[in-house]
């Protein structure tokens, strides 16, 4: 079975790379792609910690390209009260204190972004922002 064609509408997360700054938000080493897997599906990975300026704490950023299909929707399950806002679905993390997370969903992964004593809007902006910056 071949999978679903590309969306006209969607980004594809395996032509993507994670950049080593963004809106003042910055990385080092600069993020790299891993091959991994997600259960049985094959997956490649980019993740990092990216440092805000003075006082605006950290935010998680991954990238993630997979055939499972079902990932994105794993991890939108995992949001509680969870709001559209643009193409980022946001909502905060049960198990993390004072968190705000958001999932834009890629042609073939997705994108998340993580970060604690921010709130949704700045966060989803910046998601969003970050989204329409990938190659």
């Amino acid at each position: 079975m071949r999978p679903p064609a590309p969306s006209a509408s969607r980004k594809a997360a395996t032509t993507a790379t994670l950049p080593a700054s963004f809106e003042g938000w910055t990385t080092s080493p600069a993020p790299s792609a891993s091959a991994t897997q997600i259960d049985s599906a094959r997956a490649t990975l980019q993740t990092a910690i990216y440092q805000g300026p003075a006082g605006a704490g950290t935010r998680i950023i991954t990238l993630v390209s997979t055939e499972d299909r079902g990932y994105a929707a794993s991890q939108l399950r995992l949001l509680v009260g969870p709001t559209l806002h643009g193409l980022s679905t946001c909502g905060t993390l049960a198990q993390i204190d004072n968190s705000v997370s958001c999932v834009v969903e890629m042609d073939d992964g997705l994108l998340q972004v993580t970060g604690t004593g921010t709130d949704v809007a700045t966060l989803a902006a910046f998601a969003n922002d970050l989204y329409a910056s990938l190659g």
